[in-house]
């Protein structure tokens, strides 16, 4: 499994998934993990590179390695090829943007109030914890590959992405989403490669609604939070449904103590 941003000291890290009931319904039911498209996504840029603008100009040395230029030293010829180059690029990055899905996680020690507000619809939802290793462990990818690794946050008024690899526009976001502490497993199928002035792989395009990767889940599951908004009788349901699908983990009620207003 490819690696981006993330080593071995970091595979048994905690990690969350803050989930509807429903959807935590469907995990357990379907024993899938979904992996959206990336254009469902909120933010516009996801998956996007910012160093493709007019005033980015590259160059390919006969190794095949991409390095930028700086506007200074630009010849009318070098900077023809710089816009053919980000041309090609460009169409082959929508295709990746087309193949891609991606599994959203938050790596941190523990509890995030913001993640409980941002993805839960109502008040009765849980976390499930797990490790970047076992969730590494838990899926099966049948015929796509699997790349795992942490976003990093920059600022895009200030950095560029590194287009060295075509996978890294899909692990940097811009600095306003940091307190996400997003870990991204993200998944691809290869056809031949693509023909151009560096060899370049050819993914194949995944559903708009995504796709649904097999799990694991005495592996994924490690133990499951519920929400602090929830009320006191949905932690017994929660319970329960464990229990029906043999889950031999906790069922703990959320550290962030509310006020009842």
């Amino acid at each position: 499994m490819l690696r981006i941003h993330i080593g071995e000291n970091d595979d048994k890290r905690r990690i969350w998934r803050y989930l509807d009931f429903p959807r935590f319904l469907a995990l357990l039911e379907n024993k899938a993990i979904h992996f959206s498209h990336v254009s469902s996504f909120e933010d516009r840029y996801d998956g996007m590179f910012n160093c493709l603008n007019a005033d980015d100009f590259y160059d390919i040395t006969d190794e095949g390695k991409i390095i930028r230029i700086d506007s200074s030293s630009l010849d009318p010829r070098s900077s023809e090829n710089s816009a053919k180059f980000k041309e090609f690029l460009g169409r082959n990055h929508q295709t990746w943007l087309n193949a891609t899905g991606v599994s959203c996680w938050r790596i941190a020690e523990g509890e995030s109030h913001a993640m409980w507000r941002a993805y839960l619809k109502s008040d009765e939802g849980v976390a499930i914890e797990s490790t970047v290793d076992n969730l590494i462990r838990a899926v099966s990818p049948g015929d796509y590959k699997l790349a795992i690794g942490k976003v990093r946050y920059i600022d895009y008024s200030q950095e560029k992405i590194p287009i060295d690899n075509l996978l890294n526009a899909f692990f940097y976001k811009n600095i306003y989403f940091e307190h996400e502490k997003e870990l991204r497993l993200i998944c691809y199928i290869l056809n031949e490669r693509m023909p151009g002035p560096v060899p370049l792989e050819n993914p194949q395009s995944i559903p708009k609604n995504g796709v649904d990767l097999p799990v694991d889940l005495s592996f994924l599951i490690t133990a499951i939070y519920i929400s602090p908004y929830a009320a006191s009788w949905f932690g017994d349901i929660v319970a329960a449904v464990a229990k029906r699908f043999a889950l031999q983990v906790p069922v703990n009620t959320s550290v962030i103590k509310l006020r009842k207003i």
